[in-house]
């Protein structure tokens, strides 16, 4: 067996142990998945993991779970949760997302795009954990 091949299979049964326990409620861990999502797609960058990491000691959630949901937003996929958060703060807001030329940006137009993320970051993070939870309430409660 290749080495690939063996932590392949090793990451397998981890993953599917933590989130197929049957120790668990569906709820518990669709509640884990969905904070998982919605903060790993908030606009709190640099803080997610602690955020992540101080919601699962209050709410007692599958830290396995929570965490892996949470990584979301790898480097990979930031430019696309970044241009929704800004597609949904502008259409919230209001304005033209192409209108931001940094060549002439300044505080004020820094301070403006800055809520504009904030607020689509939000209203996007609160959305996904939101339809998290019910897609995965709903294949874990097809798993029984």
């Amino acid at each position: 067996m290749s080495f690939i091949h063996k932590y392949k299979d090793r990451f397998r049964t981890f993953w599917f142990t933590h989130l197929w326990r049957k120790d668990e409620s569906v709820h518990k861990r669709a509640l884990s998945a969905a904070i998982g999502v919605s903060i790993g797609l908030s606009p709190f960058w640099g803080l997610q993991t602690i955020i992540v990491i101080i919601l699962i000691g209050l709410f007692r959630l599958n830290k396995i779970i929570t965490l892996g949901f949470s990584y979301i937003s790898i480097p990979p996929l930031i430019p696309f949760v970044l241009m929704a958060q800004l597609t949904i703060g502008h259409l919230i807001i209001g304005g033209n997302s192409a209108s931001i030329e940094l060549k002439s940006a300044g505080w004020h137009t820094l301070i403006d795009a800055g809520w504009t993320l904030l607020l689509g970051g939000l209203i996007l993070s609160v959305a996904s954990g939101l339809a998290s939870y019910f897609l995965c309430r709903k294949i874990l409660s097809q798993q029984k």
